[in-house]
């Protein structure tokens, strides 16, 4: 049975990038040889950040859209990442 661990993105500051993540799903960082990885859950996919050397040349496509049990986690959340 194949399991999806994490999706990877590669970014200029993966350690900075990894840490915001952190911060918003409340997952420890994980060093790896290749970068920083946020393990995920049964439901829910890691996340793994890499060093990118090569300069930028379009917006980065990906989008995660995360979702709230109800809209008061969600202004919890929101004001948590603003303070």
């Amino acid at each position: 049975m194949l399991h999806l661990e994490a999706v990877t993105c590669a970014a200029s500051d993966p350690e900075r990038l990894a840490a915001f993540w952190a911060a918003v799903l409340g997952r420890e960082p994980v060093g790896e040889r290749s970068g920083v990885l946020l393990p995920g859950s049964v439901t829910q996919v890691g996340l793994r950040f890499v060093a990118e050397e090569a300069p930028r040349v379009a917006e980065n496509p990906t989008h995660l859209h995360l979702t709230s049990a109800e809209p008061g986690d969600q202004e919890r959340t929101v004001a948590r990442l603003l303070a």
